[in-house]
């Protein structure tokens, strides 16, 4: 008779939840492997270094937050701009850390389908996500600093 696998008989192997993501020896000898393996030796480090930088933002946050609050119920005078940086911080916050969740593959998905493809397609599907990806981040990052630029040259303010 066999046991039924249930949580409690799962076994949770922490050195693969504290490992650098998705397992690259099974990435393949293919371009797409040896691709993903070079551009995870390059991004790795930038990207978990800009998760740490979004951390460092949300406790600026939290404690712009504090600061506002208790200057607008101690002193009933709240500082200026004090939404638009908590706004722009939320920003960093998330875009900064969207690049290390991605790394580490711990992104919510729902593999109904690549359930049942050969590990060969889910590779070559994985890695046009990826590239496809990056592009469509890349290109939102520098419409946004080209429009950041011009705004800037301009003097436009950046609140209506």
């Amino acid at each position: 008779m066999q046991s039924q696998n249930t949580d409690l008989d799962t076994e949770i192997d922490i050195a693969q939840l504290e490992s650098s993501g998705p397992p690259l020896a099974e990435a393949g000898d293919d371009i797409f492997g040896k691709i993903a393996r070079a551009l995870h030796g390059i991004l790795n480090p930038v990207c978990r270094y800009l998760c740490y930088t979004a951390a460092i933002v949300t406790l600026m946050m939290s404690l712009a937050m504090v600061v506002d609050l208790i200057s607008r119920l101690a002193f009933s005078r709240p500082l200026s701009g004090m939404i638009e940086l908590q706004t722009y911080m939320l920003v960093f916050m998330a875009f900064f850390s969207i690049a290390y969740t991605m790394i580490k593959n711990q992104h919510v998905s729902v593999d109904l389908i690549t359930s049942i493809m050969s590990p060969q397609t889910n590779s070559v599907l994985q890695s046009i996500f990826n590239i496809w990806g990056a592009f469509v981040f890349g290109a939102m990052g520098w419409l946004s600093a080209t429009r950041a630029s011009e705004a800037f040259r301009l003097e436009i303010p950046a609140t209506g």
